[in-house]
């Protein structure tokens, strides 16, 4: 399904938000090209749109005024090593927090990370893009990551007035404690997010 379906659909069922593209990291210089784009769609659903760069490429494009919110996948490698404390990883994403804040805010637009996510293996927080590691489940290591965005992230709106929200990838598969991918079914990071998400 090309975008412009995905518009109609989106207008048909009445959508609040569509994203025009995600990660497609080698066309985001075609600046007109996006321009036009999101004209078109915008000609076609009337709620907000957003577009989700990766994490190493969020600066890369050029159409950022057009779309209502500044996405970015966000598998930042917050940890140099498996075993680091988490004050560590978490002071990391603070920095980090702080650059992506910062850049939203000179564009004039929200920030939203389109995808959070940790596989539960040692290196959770090193490579978090890394779904192809083979490794022995640690379902703590992956605890131990999301302690360190839900503390550099969860802060009153005043004290964060350019982020829009994110997205914890992904929601499906299998979970459980030998589960060494994303989902956090049946892991001890299953209640943190679940508090978490429960907060006003």
């Amino acid at each position: 399904m090309c975008i412009r379906d995905s518009a109609k659909l989106a207008a048909k069922h009445r959508a609040s938000i569509l994203s025009v593209g995600s990660e497609l990291s080698s066309q985001e210089s075609a600046t007109p090209f996006w321009n036009a784009l999101i004209d078109e769609v915008r000609a076609t659903f009337d709620g907000e749109l957003i577009y989700s760069a990766n994490w190493d490429h969020y600066d890369h494009p050029k159409f950022w005024s057009k779309l209502d919110y500044v996405g970015v996948s966000s598998y930042f490698e917050v940890a140099k090593r498996a075993d680091e404390p988490i004050f560590v990883v978490t002071n990391r994403w603070h920095k980090r927090r702080g650059e992506l804040l910062g850049y939203a805010r000179a564009v004039g637009k929200p920030l939203v990370l389109t995808e959070v996510g940790y596989p539960a293996i040692d290196s959770a927080a090193v490579k978090p893009w890394d779904y192809t590691a083979r490794t022995a489940p640690n379902p703590n290591a992956q605890l131990a990551a999301f302690r360190s965005l839900a503390s550099a992230w969860n802060l009153p709106p005043e004290e964060n007035p350019h982020f829009g929200g994110l997205f914890i990838w992904h929601g499906w598969g299998h979970g459980g404690t030998e589960d060494v991918s994303y989902p956090i079914w049946g892991k001890s990071s299953e209640l943190l997010i679940e508090q978490w998400y429960k907060q006003p």
